[in-house]
């Protein structure tokens, strides 16, 4: 097995980081140079065979499969996630042998993080689900990029941007995301009662297979699969509820390099009592939307024959089931679409490098009224624009 070759010096580093149980804080400064020599991080790519090992304890995560927008990893201590292409949110969904089972599912959303740069800022709310319980829990992340530094691990120093998270439980994470291997090379939770956990990377191999690039999915962020976003009257509206406590110590907080029960003050979280309106934030206080101005009168047309019908293109995905599973997202979250009953799937072959995507159409309508539903979603400040609409 050969992996990226360390110097003397660093090898001792990481010989000593494997033996010693506690992991040492991460040393990083910032520079005046790094900065400007950063440029905005674009969406990794993987492989499979991809292998990171980071200590505290010593584990190595390894890239089994990657597919429809979504990586399978594979711990050498017998755990399994599936996370998206952005290695900053948290697993979609993990088992960890016999001990935990469950899935996350993403319900409302603001803003994104790639391409990563210093000011970029996320806001979501999940659903969790553990295997065994029969209710779910949410929860409410927040997080900020900061200033990019050079942080110095085990595996050498790499130039890291450091990515600030606060779930709405009381836990935080603080990842160190190194452009140039594609993944944290640094990591630490806090959990509620101030105990902290720090995960170094010891060692990087990269797969030997071609690399993939995450699908483009126009109305999610980018590295986002439509297979995350939940359905709501399908996924989680008729279960019942449970305290955020009974699945957090069963739910990782992160994707790749988060703690799992076998780190020393791993994610954990005290079965007392908790303020249960944690779990009702809101992302954000309403917006008021102002209504468009209506439009001028226009003088009078010949009506449009049968045949000259109209759509409000709204979102492009990779697949078909992609932009399924969208409609009642959008119909959900926009007062303008709440009015409209129907939509339609377009496949358009976009030709090389693009191939063919799924064209989301609210209608159909007349061209005016499909204008006028544009204008509505974007006074919302959603994307929209007016196409012929195909039976």
């Amino acid at each position: 097995m050969r992996f990226r070759r360390l110097s003397p010096i660093l090898l001792v580093m990481a010989l000593s980081a494997c033996s010693s149980p506690p992991s040492e804080p991460v040393k990083h400064e910032r520079t005046e140079a790094l900065p400007t020599q950063l440029p905005p991080a674009e969406l990794p790519t993987y492989a499979k065979g991809d292998r990171y090992i980071y200590d505290n304890p010593r584990e190595e995560w390894t890239i089994a499969s990657v597919q429809d927008g979504l990586v399978t990893w594979e711990s050498s201590l017998g755990e399994t996630r599936v996370t998206m292409f952005d290695p900053l949110l948290p697993p979609i969904a993990w088992k960890k042998g016999n001990e935990s089972e469950g899935s996350r599912r993403i319900l409302e959303w603001s803003g994104g993080l790639f391409p990563l740069k210093a000011g970029n800022k996320l806001t979501f709310k999940t659903s969790v689900q553990v295997k065994g319980e029969s209710g779910h829990a949410l929860f409410v992340w927040n997080c900020y990029a900061g200033n990019p530094r050079l942080v110095q691990v085990p595996a050498g120093p790499f130039a890291a941007v450091p990515v600030y998270c606060r779930r709405s439980d009381g836990h935080k994470l603080h990842t160190y995301y190194a452009p140039a291997l594609n993944n944290a090379v640094s990591l630490v939770v806090t959990t509620p009662e101030g105990r902290e956990t720090t995960r170094n990377l010891l060692a990087f191999e990269p797969g030997s297979g071609g690399r993939v690039t995450a699908p483009r999915v126009e109305s999610l962020p980018g590295g986002w699969s439509a297979a995350a976003i939940a359905n709501w009257s399908q996924d989680v509206a008729g279960l019942p509820r449970v305290r955020p406590e009974r699945v957090a110590s069963a739910n990782p907080p992160v994707g790749l390099a988060a703690p799992s029960d076998r780190s020393r003050s791993a994610d954990e979280v005290q079965n007392g009592e908790a303020a249960s309106q944690r779990t009702m934030l809101a992302l954000h206080p309403p917006t008021v939307v102002v209504p468009p101005a209506l439009p001028k009168a226009e003088p009078a047309a010949t009506p449009p024959a049968a045949s000259e019908r109209y759509g409000a293109h709204i979102g492009s995905f990779s697949t078909r089931d992609g932009a399924e599973r969208a409609w009642p997202i959008y119909d959900r979250k926009s007062a303008a679409l709440g009015k409209t009953t129907s939509y339609a799937v377009h496949a358009v072959d976009l030709g090389s490098p693009k191939g063919i995507m799924y064209r989301l159409l609210a209608g159909p309508a007349s061209k005016a009224e499909a204008r006028k539903l544009c204008d509505a979603l974007k006074a919302e400040g959603a994307y929209c624009h007016v196409v012929p609409f195909k039976s």
